[in-house]
């Protein structure tokens, strides 16, 4: 499987900067409706998965983001990628999209460490990165998975 990440600029301020005629395929809130100016886009990257011409996935990136030390074996004396949201369109999962998404963030994230905040232990593990556990554990936050590209 050969997929190809696609970067995804804002040209107008508020509304969606994702392609609306591929909007149904995709469960996240916020894909539709981010409101945000062109100068506030700046701060994130975001990419479409490309396979055989077709978008098959979505990704939403904030490569400066600073974390806290709230995490056992992590170094926070820099920023990080925080690989923030990810979906591969319904009608394509369990084909290894996702895991290719993944792969070539990586790729294009060489040398930095790449975090995600994510419930879905199951997909994570399969991509190889490593699950993090808070220094303080509280009900309901999210487990952090990181992967040194």
């Amino acid at each position: 499987m050969t997929l190809e990440l696609q970067r995804v600029i804002r040209v107008h301020d508020y509304g969606s900067v994702w392609n609306e005629a591929t909007e149904s395929q995709y469960d996240t809130i916020g894909w539709d409706a981010d409101g945000e100016t062109i100068a506030e886009s700046t701060s994130f990257d975001r990419f479409i998965g490309v396979l055989d011409g077709v978008e098959v996935a979505r990704v939403e990136l904030e490569p400066r983001r600073v974390l806290d030390a709230r995490f056992h074996g992590i170094d926070t004396s820099g920023p990080v990628v925080d690989l923030w949201y990810l979906e591969v369109a319904a009608h394509r999962r369990r084909e290894g999209i996702g895991q290719a998404v993944v792969a070539e963030v990586v790729k294009r994230y060489s040398g930095r460490l790449i975090i995600a905040f994510s419930h879905n232990d199951e997909f994570w593990a399969t991509t190889g990165w490593t699950r993090r556990e808070y220094i303080e554990p509280s009900h309901g936050n999210s487990p952090l998975f990181t992967f040194q590209a």
